[in-house]
């Protein structure tokens, strides 16, 4: 058993998963952020709130020649509050990648994603299908740079997004990873326990509502963390910072000339909390 991790770990340094890049994977992980109405910090023409949960997994199946099919589904909701509407949106996702092997300095991973994002969960919700390719190579035995594309079909239409990736082990200390425009993380160790560095993320979703067609939520947040190893592979994250350039827009469909109806919505701060199972890959 341990040798097939060993194989695993490997082959997902050269790659990553996803449409991210890390020196970990989080074989479990539940996430909560909370971005509340600050206006007294910053100045602000409509009252914004958003409440984000998401809990997912990374499950391998393994081969011999070192290649590997990983599924990683997650669960994700988002709960919209702008001037005292409530709105929850819902996301269940299964991405499933196939991480093939090339050669001591190449690798490739195919990702296709099936999700179904609506304004409920129910046995008719609205589904999307897209997926991601992402080449990487391995520079030197510390770096690593990827590139590839994704392509997802949202409600708003055909979702395509390059993509340009880095996994840098800087030093014993400090590394850089992440993939563009998705995320991007630059940590320091400071100890076994503790970890800690600047990161910025952004999402791009869509999801059905019977109104309107479809609600659109663009997020980008620049904030910090502090990573807290409270046993040998157990990790506490908390992270707070930015949101930046926030948009959320109905939609009635790709073909309309009304494409979108924007929220007056204001930028503000977030505060993060996770809990994750994590296996290093170094």
């Amino acid at each position: 058993m341990q040798n097939r991790y060993t194989i695993f770990v490997f082959a997902l340094l050269l790659s990553g998963t996803a449409v991210q890049s890390q020196p970990y994977i989080d074989l479990v992980n539940i996430r909560y952020m909370k971005s509340p109405e600050m206006s007294f910090l910053i100045p602000s023409t409509t009252e914004t709130v958003l409440t984000y949960v998401n809990v997912s997994t990374t499950l391998p199946l393994l081969f011999k020649n070192k290649d590997a099919i990983i599924l990683s589904p997650y669960f994700e909701t988002w709960k919209v509050e702008l001037s005292g509407e409530k709105r929850n949106y819902y996301g269940l996702v299964f991405p499933i990648s196939y991480l093939k092997k090339i050669d001591d300095k190449w690798s490739l991973l195919s990702t296709g994603i099936v999700r179904w994002n609506d304004s409920a969960i129910y046995k008719t919700m609205k589904m999307q299908v897209g997926g991601a390719v992402i080449a990487s190579r391995k520079i030197t035995p510390n770096l690593a740079l990827k590139g590839g594309i994704y392509i997802n079909g949202e409600f708003f239409g055909l979702f395509v997004v390059p993509l340009l990736g880095i996994d840098w082990q800087i030093n014993s200390t400090d590394c850089l990873f992440g993939v563009l425009p998705a995320s991007l993380t630059y940590q320091h160790e400071a100890s076994r326990v503790v970890k800690y560095g600047v990161t910025v993320h952004t999402q791009t979703n869509s999801y059905h509502r019977q109104v309107r067609d479809f609600t659109r939520i663009d997020e980008n947040q620049l904030g910090a963390y502090t990573d807290f190893y409270i046993a040998k592979k157990f990790v506490f994250n908390l992270e707070g910072g930015l949101s930046i350039l926030r948009k959320i827009r109905t939609g009635k469909n790709m073909y309309s000339d009304d494409k979108y109806t924007p929220y007056d919505v204001n930028n503000n701060l977030y505060f993060k909390v996770a809990l994750a199972y994590r296996l290093p890959l170094r």
